[in-house]
């Protein structure tokens, strides 16, 4: 939520790992200072027709090595599903 309390909404990448929806955003950027600010957060995951709107309590990860394990996983993930495996 912005500053103005406004939904910050952005295309992000995402992953689901057992009941967490895990997200990527630099320390500093928009999306990170409103989350300090304000933790409560929504996604809403599209397929065609049909969609899901999550909404809860962000938490941020500051370790660096989990936060980068993540995104490798992530980007490997998207490679895999456009066929560049």
């Amino acid at each position: 939520i912005g500053a103005s309390g406004t939904p910050h909404l952005t295309a992000i990448w995402y992953e689901l790992e057992e009941d967490s929806v895990l997200m990527n955003t630099a320390a500093g950027r928009v999306k990170h200072r409103n989350l300090q600010r304000d933790p409560r957060a929504s996604i809403c995951i599209v397929d065609g027709e049909r969609y899901v709107t999550l909404s809860g309590l962000a938490t941020l990860i500051d370790d660096q090595a989990q936060a980068q394990a993540v995104t490798i996983r992530m980007t490997i993930s998207r490679a895999h599903a456009r066929g560049f495996d």
